[in-house]
């Protein structure tokens, strides 16, 4: 086996904060509630010119401008298939589940392509938006992505992609 290089942007580098809640089911979920996210996030791969595998700054600024997004936001799951998001007017978002119902500010809302907003969906959301931002700035360089999201200084989700043998480096 040869050798490897990684970099690394630790968790204390982008931090958001946002509020989400669980959906159990389609008369359950858990109080709204926030965290102060943050999010580790690693590439591997060949070393380029000027003997780096990517400038840090430039996979700092990557990663940013995805979270920036979802800093002081309600966190909504647009995929969740038990909970009925809804516009009322241009002003409000309303969330509705069984005999339970919410209604956010739709400027304070951001609405993820997801069905649950979990650590591990975070972390797979942001990894997938990272990883084409690479890869279109470095076609072919990188060889594994990972990305965590830590909610909290002791829990964290974990979202890895690896490139699989055969598959187009361009």
């Amino acid at each position: 086996m040869g050798e490897g290089f990684e970099i690394r942007i630790g968790r204390e580098a982008v931090q958001f904060s946002a509020a989400h809640f669980l959906v159990f089911g389609p008369d359950s979920a858990e109080a709204v509630h926030g965290h102060d996210f943050s999010v580790e996030v690693a590439v591997t791969g060949n070393l380029l010119d000027p003997g780096w595998v990517m400038d840090f700054l430039v996979l700092h600024r990557f990663v940013q401008e995805i979270v920036e997004p979802l800093d002081h936001k309600v966190l909504l799951p647009a995929k969740n298939p038990w909970l009925r998001l809804e516009m009322l007017g241009d002003e409000l978002v309303r969330a509705s589940l069984g005999k339970w119902s919410w209604q956010f500010p739709a400027v304070h809302c951001f609405l993820l392509p997801v069905c649950n907003v979990t650590a591990e969906l975070l972390a797979q959301y942001i990894g997938g938006i990272l990883k084409g931002r690479i890869e279109a700035e470095l076609p072919g360089s990188m060889e594994r992505l990972r990305v965590e999201v830590f909610e909290t200084p002791h829990y964290s989700a974990r979202w890895t992609y690896v490139r699989q043998e055969g598959e187009s480096r361009c």
